[in-house]
């Protein structure tokens, strides 16, 4: 093998690494689910934990006491069939770094994208603003903490199964106005790994072509470069 082909290709393989990780963190998904456990319930008051923060990025305007309303997807129906019992417990969201709201109430209802399987919560209506649904602007950062929320009554439904579930911010109406939510798990992590994975294996291949035929410019100017730098426009 002749000894310049050689340190291209090792070159190559540098090159394509380095932008498969630019492809990956740029085009990776921001997760959209995340982990609830659930516990109670059957006669006695009903619990759900939420073992990550939750990010949420607003994309809609609305005005004080008429956002933000938490959702969780496909949780299960008949949950709350006719109530909206009050909560307690740790878990708080914030607004750009504001001092944390607490939760107060949670219940079932069909507007807009939520749908009669989906639990919505919220802060507490009241005059204090601290406990009160302050508004949201366009491009605000909500963080809804890690924590547990337990009803102050008893539900007579049994609690849902626990799992992985979509979540988005609504207002009042039921109107989607947050992107995807992120929380930092190992989903992440595979969508980051799986562009690596293949990028180097694709330059794996092309080294050892170039290899077999020295004669060849393992990577001709503005080629290959010019090729990927489309694919990072398109994400």
């Amino acid at each position: 093998m002749n000894p310049k082909i050689f340190v291209k290709h090792k070159n190559l393989s540098k090159i394509f690494f380095g932008l498969a990780a630019a492809v990956a963190i740029s085009c990776a998904p921001q997760v959209s689910a995340v982990p609830v456990t659930f516990s109670g319930g059957s006669g006695t008051p009903l619990s759900f934990t939420l073992t990550e923060p939750v990010t949420y990025l607003i994309t809609a305007s609305v005005p004080f006491g008429g956002a933000p309303f938490f959702i969780l997807q496909n949780v299960g129906s008949n949950i709350f069939p006719t109530s909206a019992p009050l909560l307690t417990g740790d878990i708080t969201f914030t607004v750009n770094g504001g001092s944390p709201i607490s939760i107060g109430v949670i219940t079932q209802a069909v507007a807009g994208v939520v749908t009669v399987n989906d639990l919505l919560f919220w802060a507490p209506d009241g005059p204090n603003t601290v406990n009160a649904i302050p508004g949201v602007s366009i491009g605000d950062t909500i963080v809804l903490s890690a924590g547990t929320l337990t009803t102050t009554s008893d539900v007579v439904a049994p609690a849902p199964p626990s799992g992985v579930f979509n979540t988005f911010i609504t207002d009042g109406n039921g109107n989607l106005i947050s992107a995807p939510s992120s929380v930092p798990d190992s989903l992440s992590t595979l969508w980051l790994g799986l562009p690596l994975a293949g990028m180097f294996a694709v330059a794996r291949v092309y080294g050892l072509a170039v290899s077999k035929h020295s004669s060849v410019n393992p990577m001709p100017t503005g080629t290959r470069v010019g090729a990927t730098s489309s694919i990072l426009t398109n994400c």
